[in-house]
């Protein structure tokens, strides 16, 4: 497991690059009795040391809540827990964001609660920094846990974090704490600690509290908090902040045009095969067509296997033997065909310069067009022999001749 880069931030962000952060590395097998360096500076002087480390953000208690909520129907009932709360919290619901542990043994739920704009102003400051944060937690759960009737408390000449326990605490100014914590301590009532462990610089004053008293030399809260980075508490990046709803948010803006992307390539894919088959299918036909052609002006011929060259062939052969009548027919019927796909040519017969034709047609005036594009040609007469309606259309015979 790498190193832990530990980065506190103790006030609201409002501008990213002018972030003032304190920060420290936290080994991951620490020397027993070591205090990590700490160095302060700009958010982005702490995205240097970033590089290959998880990144575990505190931000100052003053901005997050910590409190309980007892909701019924046990974990199903974890999404009513903002309203189970709205009666204590002075702003509006829908602009908090809650995150939550594990339910305790009595099945209240420890929750987190900050101002919505407020985590994602942070969240937003790292990232423009390149800094990818595995958890943002409230500082004073970073104050490494003691036994169960103890309390933890790291304080400055100007702040103070107190720990009451896994998920209890809270920060206020240095000043108050001499009033606040002997009122905190009544009201535990028999949470009451028995022992307070104390944070912070050997100069200072420790408050006079009638309990067990053991003290740790911390210099800065980072140097406090890098004690307990194995600490039980709740992570903020939840729900809409949760890793992986925030890579979501990152490639968002692209979804759209890469799911477009997608699409015509499916599309282009698709129109491609549909195409080719078209294409082969409109091949089959139209062999099918040639040979059954063949086969109506042949109705001796056995094999097909070439029906344009066969077709050449011996219609060659007829104009080589006077009857050059057949090849004119034969040629002004095939463009009027082309010219009209949806009409079936049942058969061709020849006899002594006229051809009689019979055709599938899906109308009276499809038999009709197709009569006058024959006739268009100039060289050709059509003459409709018979038409009868039948079941999908009109069987018509046409009767060809040359015009003299």
């Amino acid at each position: 497991m790498p190193d832990t880069l530990l980065i506190h931030i103790a006030d609201p962000v409002t501008d990213p690059d002018h972030t003032e952060v304190t920060w420290c590395v936290v080994a991951e097998r620490p020397s027993l009795g070591a205090s990590p360096p700490v160095e302060s500076g700009l958010l982005g002087d702490a995205a240097m040391a970033a590089a290959g480390r998880r990144v575990l953000v505190a931000l100052s208690a003053s901005m997050v809540t910590l409190t309980h909520a007892t909701v019924p129907g046990g974990r199903r009932g974890l999404a009513a827990v903002p309203f189970a709360l709205e009666e204590e919290l002075a702003d509006d619901v829908e602009d908090l964001h809650f995150a939550l542990a594990d339910p305790e043994h009595d099945g209240s739920v420890p929750v987190a609660v900050i101002d919505r704009a407020v985590l994602r102003r942070v969240v937003d400051a790292l990232q423009a920094h390149g800094i990818s944060a595995r958890e943002i937690v409230a500082d004073f759960q970073l104050l490494p846990l003691g036994e169960s009737d103890e309390w933890e408390v790291w304080f400055s000449e100007r702040d103070a974090l107190v720990r009451q326990g896994r998920h209890r605490g809270l920060w206020c100014q240095r000043a108050l704490l001499d009033t606040l914590l002997p009122r905190l301590i009544v009201e535990a009532g028999e949470s009451a600690p028995t022992q307070i462990t104390w944070f912070g610089d050997d100069s200072l004053h420790i408050p006079e509290v009638p309990l067990l008293a053991d003290r740790v030399s911390a210099v800065s809260a980072v140097s406090a908090l890098a004690r307990g980075v194995n600490s039980p508490r709740i992570n903020l990046l939840q729900g809409e902040f949760s890793p992986r709803q925030q890579l979501g948010r990152v490639f968002r803006p692209w979804r759209v045009p890469a799911a477009l992307a997608a699409v015509l390539a499916i599309c282009f894919g698709v129109a491609s095969v549909l195409e080719y088959n078209q294409l082969q299918a409109t091949d089959s036909a139209q062999r099918e067509q040639m040979v059954a052609l063949y086969k109506q002006a042949f109705p001796n011929a056995r094999t097909v296997q070439e029906p344009v060259g066969q077709m050449r062939s011996r219609l060659k052969a007829l104009k080589a033997g006077g009857e050059a009548g057949v090849f004119d027919l034969m040629a002004v019927l095939g463009d009027a065909l082309k010219s009209s796909p949806s009409i079936t040519l049942n058969s061709v017969n020849y006899r002594q310069g006229r051809a009689d034709v019979e055709l599938i047609a899906g109308s009276l005036q499809e038999l009709d067009r197709i009569k006058s594009a024959i006739e268009a040609s100039g060289a050709v007469q059509a003459t409709v022999q018979s038409a009868n309606q039948q079941q999908g259309g009109v069987r018509g015979r046409l009767r060809l001749e040359s015009r003299a």
